[in-house]
């Protein structure tokens, strides 16, 4: 790591970087190899360009990678970063939900799901107006006129024409 002069400014992080790279000799290619960081990202480090990076959660990634690879504390390169850059802002969500409201929520989700299964029930429950009541009953002979098969080339009988009639329409 490079010694600085107490009588300096300290390096700003993407000079301190550079500096350390063409030290080691190693050219943005061979870092990039190194990182896997795209050479636009690392300039931009080096430039101090940090408008045109991503969000500062992953810039500190990027720090963290590039000063590993260079054999730069980590934690000083950090505190560089985050004396020059102004504090994350939260993402979208300036407000994150209270507890109260969370509670609400579920009571509401609640709600919504006991109605929908009492319509549910009520609809399962409730005799649709096609069904005539008496035809729920089973009647002893009609098992065996159904089950029968007719011959080919005779009509059915009253009996099982009465029975077709008394069944359930089929579901």
């Amino acid at each position: 790591m490079p010694q600085q002069d107490t009588s300096q400014a300290p390096q700003s992080v993407g000079a301190l970087l550079k500096t350390e790279r063409e030290r080691l000799g190693l050219s943005r290619e061979r870092i990039t190899e190194m990182t896997r960081m795209r050479i636009p990202v690392i300039e931009a480090i080096e430039n101090d360009a940090w408008d045109s990076l991503p969000p500062p959660v992953f810039v500190r990634g990027f720090l963290r990678t590039y000063a590993k690879v260079l054999g730069v504390r980590q934690d000083e390169v950090l505190d560089r970063y985050a004396k020059l850059v102004p504090p994350e802002s939260p993402g979208l969500d300036a407000h994150p939900a209270s507890p109260k409201r969370s509670r609400q929520r579920t009571w509401h989700v609640f709600l919504v799901l006991a109605i929908l299964a009492g319509v549910y029930g009520l609809w399962r429950l409730y005799p649709s107006p096609q069904v005539v009541p008496e035809s729920r009953e089973a009647q002893p002979g009609d098992q065996k006129v159904t089950a029968q098969t007719l011959p080919a080339g005779k009509e059915g009988s009253p009996a099982l024409s009465r029975a077709a009639e008394k069944s359930p329409p089929a579901v």
